[in-house]
């Protein structure tokens, strides 16, 4: 699963315990993949800064953890979908990283409730939807993502890049013990 965190789900989980923070941990186990961009770091930055008075550039290590986990993109398009124009940052870097979902608590994503195929979920629909099994877990994926994309296909800034079988494989609750043959999928 592919998830761009809005800023004040970063906030509040460095700042308090409980699903905030638990969306952050599920980040460093690898139960999906952060997905931001320069513009989200540098906010997530500043706001830190300002109202947990942490220092910048920011040196806490559960920061650095994050970001270094992160997949950083560099959104192509512009967008203007959304009603407060600070919040469209967020909607550009999921459509660029091929997101899932985008998991915040601003009421101006939230009323979107999709944005081009992609949920806007609350940190506690977001925290159900893992504890089940993912937004698509009964979809054979690439490496633990979920999209309506074939299965190998990868979006990015310069268009699909397609991948060989061997850089594939499938969630195991979905169908049991498989694997991905050259031939296709195969029982083992």
């Amino acid at each position: 699963m592919r998830v761009v965190v809005d800023t004040n789900v970063f906030i509040s989980g460095f700042r308090n315990s409980g699903k905030p923070r638990i969306v952050l941990e599920q980040a460093v186990a690898g139960a999906y993949t952060l997905i931001l961009s320069e513009m989200i770091r540098l906010e997530i930055e500043a706001i830190l800064s300002r109202k947990l008075g942490w220092s910048k550039p920011i040196a806490d290590p559960r920061f650095e953890q994050l970001v270094g986990l992160a997949e950083t993109v560099c959104p192509a398009h512009t967008v203007t979908d959304c009603d407060d124009p600070d919040d469209n940052m967020f909607l550009e870097a999921a459509v660029e990283g091929c997101a899932d979902c985008v998991v915040s608590g601003d009421g101006h994503l939230l009323r979107m409730k999709t944005f081009r195929g992609i949920e806007i979920l609350t940190v506690s629909r977001f925290s159900a939807a893992s504890r089940i099994g993912g937004l698509a877990s009964f979809v054979a994926l690439p490496r633990g993502r979920s999209s309506p994309w074939p299965n190998n296909f990868i979006c990015g800034t310069f268009g699909p890049k397609w991948r060989s079988a061997q850089d594939f494989a499938l969630p195991k609750q979905a169908i049991g013990r498989t694997r991905l043959a050259s031939s296709g999928i195969a029982p083992i």
